[in-house]
């Protein structure tokens, strides 16, 4: 898909400049683009009759970077995550609730006051609870997933493999350098593949940048992988381009793999992505607001 985009590009940017060759260049920009709307067309094909419901919650607390790192605030933003979750159970009942990449800011799994609470959550919920955290294992750091599962035990964990250079690992460090907690995570060397207790559903977990590796995520689809689930935290972009090209890749691994994408970030955009590369969003999740969406998707066997 993004060689599709790209072609497409400098087509059009050679029948701009160049003048003699603009027919040609604008008549097989036009052959692309019926190549790939009749190839889409036939992958598209009937509905699965083998398709499930599924409902999906997505959190999104619109924590600052500032406010993720000041240990004061700490509480109140597990608070915070736990009340809105509450609330996405008033009038609905999900089979998933997400909450975005480092929502719980810590090592959940060592956290004696934390961990029993949301594990409860879930097993009150009866749902599978799917949320960040960045917990320490063998003296090693990691920004993983964690999910909960209905019974309020734990139901895979996952670590981000897609490190980003010189914000989540640095070169430095093998001269002792680093820049403290949140600065030095480690590699996972595991796939992203968990299963929801609903129906023993697999799905495939991305963690923020991991969105922009399509080969990663075809690993995952060919895996088993029923759906798509990418955790972010956008809270350190400034301008709104910066977050539309993040939240673009969503909706470009959607199409390829022919699955929906859900996408929960910490401060939006939060939506859903099917498998035609349509949007779907709720009008509870704004870009910079906090708030919680309900998504009801379709699932196919893979």
């Amino acid at each position: 898909m993004s060689f599709i985009i790209f072609l497409a590009n400098t087509l059009f940017y050679s029948a701009f400049i160049h003048q003699k060759h603009r027919f040609n260049c604008l008549v097989a920009a036009a052959i692309l683009f019926l190549s790939v709307a009749g190839v889409g067309l036939i992958k598209k094909g009937p509905p699965s009759p083998t398709a499930r419901p599924l409902c999906i919650s997505v959190i999104q607390a619109n924590i600052l970077p500032w406010q993720k790192a000041d240990l004061d605030l700490f509480n109140s933003i597990v608070n915070l995550h736990l009340s809105l979750t509450e609330q996405s159970f008033q009038k609905y009942h999900p089979d998933l609730v997400i909450w975005p990449e480092t929502a719980f800011p810590d090592d959940l799994l060592q956290d004696t006051t934390w961990r029993p609470i949301i594990m409860e959550q879930a097993a009150h919920m009866k749902a599978d609870l799917l949320l960040g955290i960045a917990p320490i294992i063998d003296g090693k750091e990691y920004n993983s997933a964690l999910l909960i599962n209905a019974k309020g035990q734990e139901g895979g964990l996952y670590h981000k493999r897609a490190l980003v250079p010189f914000a989540e690992t640095t070169p430095l460090e093998a001269w002792g350098i680093h820049w403290g907690r949140g600065y030095h995570f480690s590699e996972g060397n595991e796939p992203g593949i968990l299963k929801l207790d609903h129906d023993s559903i697999l799905f495939g977990v991305v963690i923020c940048s991991e969105s922009a590796h399509p080969a990663m995520v075809r690993q995952l689809r060919r895996a088993g992988a029923s759906f798509l689930v990418e955790i972010s935290n956008d809270g350190w972009f400034t301008d709104l381009p910066s977050y539309m090209l993040h939240a673009q890749a969503a909706i470009m691994r959607a199409v390829e793999n022919r699955i929906w994408v859900i996408r929960a970030a910490n401060t939006g955009f939060s939506f859903a992505v099917d498998p035609d590369g349509v949007i779907h969003t709720d009008g509870n999740l704004k870009l910079g607001r906090k708030g919680f969406g309900i998504f009801d998707i379709m699932v196919n066997d893979p």
